[in-house]
């Protein structure tokens, strides 16, 4: 996937300018409060070093659902970045004025993965076969507040499979606890983030597939910067989308998409 590198003229437009093209680049140190998606968590914790060798700023992380955090940014919860895992929710927040006017922004594109602790069942056997399988149990997200499990909620719908596998869906708060439920073992099977079993090392071991992207709507992940006016929050909006975040991004295991 093409990485593109934006430059600071780029961004200067509508509610954003002031934020973003006034800011000398001596800026004291500050800290930046950011809501993320638990898809995005680890990948965050991965490159938020060189975010504050690079800025001197501090980057302080907090994950849960993308629309869990949605609600406790309605209900005044004190961020200046929101990195949800969709284009919904930081939409929203742009129409009801929490949200800096022009700042919403595609960060990354995530892919959904099965995932098992059974290679043999992912590497021998079809898709639609593996999840049909009734002895399995299946960990999603909870669909209505995170993107990931709309998005294995969609797959298992296009593969006619939705009422077949209802009873034995797992549902965790998000996709993080999901993965969690297959780690343990609670669940055989596990529809979740590519990028949670790729990067860095992890001290369990699972197998995955890769899900066809035909089989659910594009998972175009969004940012946006929270009403405020955070020259911090401002840098850190501007790295995530730097050609060489964009390409840790990508390793991580997201197709990469800064417009």
């Amino acid at each position: 996937m093409r990485v593109m590198k934006i430059s600071l003229a780029g961004y200067c437009h509508l509610g954003i300018a002031f934020l973003l093209c006034s800011l000398s680049s001596a800026v004291y140190a500050d800290t930046v409060r950011v809501a993320v998606a638990s898809n995005f968590a680890d990948t965050l914790r991965i490159i938020k070093p060189q975010f504050e060798q690079r800025s001197g700023h501090h980057l302080v992380i907090s994950s849960a659902a993308s629309g869990i955090l949605y609600a406790q940014i309605t209900q005044g919860a004190p961020y200046d970045v929101y990195l949800a895992a969709n284009a919904d929710y930081p939409a929203r927040l742009e129409q009801q004025g929490r949200a800096v006017p022009g700042s919403r922004q595609i960060y990354a594109i995530g892919r959904l993965a099965l995932v098992s602790n059974n290679r043999p069942l992912l590497e021998h056997t079809e898709l639609r076969a593996v999840l049909s399988d009734d002895q399995q149990r299946i960990a999603i997200a909870n669909p209505q507040t995170a993107p990931y499990g709309a998005a294995a909620l969609e797959t298992l719908q296009r593969l006619g499979l939705y009422d077949q596998t209802r009873s034995r869906l797992v549902m965790g708060e998000n996709v993080a606890q999901a993965l969690q439920y297959v780690v343990s073992g609670n669940a055989g099977l596990g529809l979740v983030a590519l990028a949670q079993v790729l990067g860095k090392e992890r001290p369990w071991r699972l197998h995955y597939r890769e899900i066809p992207a035909g089989l659910h709507a594009p998972i175009e992940q969004q940012m946006v910067l929270l009403a405020g006016k955070n020259p911090a929050a401002a840098s850190f909006y501007r790295f995530m989308c730097e050609a060489e975040t964009q390409t840790m991004l990508h390793q991580q295991g997201y197709d990469t998409r800064c417009e």
